[in-house]
């Protein structure tokens, strides 16, 4: 885009992450379901041609605590600011040998 683009968040929370079964369409974790974030009102702002990257490590367990069994899953990703941005793609987990 030509110009910046601001975005606002009302906690220390940048994205959330959650991942779906495919067969039923269920949620079977949320990044964020395990974590604490601060209460601050914050801006960042993405300059024209420019990107910015969040990053959190992923564990691939269902709600229960279990580890998710071998499947395909959907993940959505988005960030947390008032201007909703959102991706969505699949992932095929695998058993370890």
């Amino acid at each position: 885009t030509a110009r910046t683009i601001p975005l606002w968040f009302v906690s220390g929370q940048s994205f959330d992450l959650a991942v779906y079964d495919t067969i039923n369409d269920e949620m079977v974790a949320i990044w964020s379901a395990n974590k604490r974030f601060t209460n601050q009102m914050r801006q960042l702002s993405i300059a024209p041609g420019g990107s910015m990257t969040f990053t959190g490590d992923v564990d691939l367990v269902g709600r229960d605590g279990a580890l998710l069994p071998a499947g395909q899953y959907r993940v959505r990703i988005w960030l947390t600011a008032v201007q909703r941005v959102a991706a969505e793609f699949t992932i095929q987990v695998t058993q370890a040998d």
